[in-house]
C-alpha cells in the first residue's frame, strides 16, 4: 500500500470512528433553570453592576481546588479499568492507553484551566446568605445563562452552563456509560483494522479524531464534579474556557485575605453576552427597605430598569 493510500485509509477510518462515537455519546448539554442566583456582598453588588460583569475564578483558587481534578481522576480510573480487560499488545488496549495518555495531557487542569462562576438554583437560601451573601446583609443576583451558541463569538472564551454532581458514584456511573461506548467502538474497529490502528501513521489522526471526541465527553462530565459537603447549594456554574489565541489576554488578578487569585470577567450587558441579569433579591438582615431603595437607584444608574427587585422572606437578623 502506497503512503498516500495508507494516509487516506487512516483518515477515512478515523472519520468513521469519530462519527460513530459522536452519535453514541452526544455532548452533555445542561438546560439551566430560567434564573439562577449568585449571592454576593454590598461590595460585590456595586462591582457587578458598575462593570456589568461577573468574575469567574480560576478553578485552582476556589474553596475546593480539588473538585475538578477529582472528576478527572474518576475518568482516568475508568479508562484504565476498561484497558485492563484487553491484552496489553491488543489494538483495543493501544487505543485506550492512547486516550489515557492524551487525557492526562489535555485535561482542563493541565491544558486549559477553566474559570468558574457559581450560582444556586435557590433565590432565598439561608446557608447561601450566611456563606456568600454578607451574612444576610448582601444580595442574590438572578441571571439567565445564555446558551453557548447565542453568545458573542468574539469573546476570548467559550462559556457553558453545567449542573454540579455531588455524588461520586452517580458521576462515575455516567462516566462509565461513556467509557463503555468508547471501548465498544474501539473493539469493533480493532477486529478489522488492528494493524492500521497501531501504525505510526494513525497516531495523529486518532488523537485528533475519535480519541479527542472521547476526551471531550469525559471532560464535560469531570467539570461537573463537586464535593458532597456542598450539596445543599445545588450549584449551577458557568464554565469558561479560554480560546487558544485570544486577541487580548482577559486574565486579571484580585487580592484578598487568602492572597492573589486569577479571574476573568464575564459580561452580562450588552447582548450577545453569556448572562442576562433578571432579578435582585435583598438579603434578610435588617433595613431591607433602605437597601431596596439603593438597589433601585443603582439599577437606574447603570441601565437595568427592567430588572425585578424582591426581598428575602427569611426571618434572620444577621450579625
Amino acid at each position: 500500500m502506497s503512503g498516500l493510500q495508507g494516509d487516506r485509509e487512516v483518515q477515512l477510518l478515523c472519520e468513521q470512528m469519530e462519527r460513530e462515537l459522536g452519535l453514541l455519546i452526544p455532548e452533555t448539554v445542561d438546560t439551566s433553570p430560567d434564573v439562577v442566583f449568585h449571592y454576593t456582598t454590598n461590595a460585590g453588588l456595586l462591582g457587578i453592576l458598575s462593570t456589568k460583569c461577573v468574575r469567574a475564578t480560576h478553578y485552582g483558587y476556589l474553596n475546593d481546588p480539588t473538585e475538578l481534578t477529582a472528576g478527572e481522576q474518576l475518568a482516568i480510573g475508568l479508562l484504565d479499568e476498561a484497558k485492563r480487560k484487553y491484552d496489553n499488545d491488543s489494538p483495543e488496549a493501544f487505543l485506550l492507553d492512547s486516550m489515557i495518555l492524551n487525557f492526562k495531557m489535555l485535561c482542563p487542569s493541565v491544558w486549559a484551566p477553566p474559570y468558574l462562576t457559581c450560582f444556586s438554583k435557590h433565590d432565598d437560601s439561608l446557608s447561601q446568605w450566611r456563606a456568600y451573601g454578607g451574612n444576610g446583609n448582601g444580595y442574590a443576583l438572578g441571571f439567565a445563562i445564555v446558551p453557548s451558541d447565542q453568545q458573542d463569538p468574539q469573546q476570548p472564551f467559550n462559556a457553558a452552563a453545567a449542573q454540579c454532581i455531588y455524588d461520586d458514584t452517580a458521576l462515575s456511573n455516567r462516566m462509565a456509560v461513556v467509557v463503555d461506548k468508547i471501548a465498544e467502538v474501539f473493539a469493533k474497529y480493532a477486529q478489522t483494522y488492528g494493524p492500521l490502528i497501531k501504525s505510526p501513521e494513525a497516531a495523529g489522526e486518532m488523537t485528533a479524531g475519535p480519541i479527542c471526541i472521547g476526551i471531550r465527553r469525559l471532560v464535560g462530565l469531570a467539570l461537573r464534579h463537586k464535593a458532597a459537603a456542598y450539596a445543599d447549594e445545588e450549584e449551577w456554574r458557568v464554565v469558561a474556557m479560554l480560546r487558544e489565541a485570544p486577541s487580548k489576554n482577559p486574565v486579571e488578578f484580585s487580592l484578598s485575605a487568602a492572597g492573589l487569585s486569577p479571574f476573568i470577567e464575564i459580561s452580562f450587558a450588552p447582548p450577545p453576552s453569556s448572562l442576562e441579569l433578571k432579578k435582585i433579591v435583598i438579603g434578610p438582615s435588617l433595613d431591607q427597605d433602605r437597601r431596596e431603595r439603593v438597589v433601585h437607584l443603582m439599577l437606574q444608574r447603570y441601565g437595568f430598569d427592567s430588572v425585578k427587585v424582591a426581598k428575602s422572606a427569611i426571618p434572620y437578623r444577621g450579625p
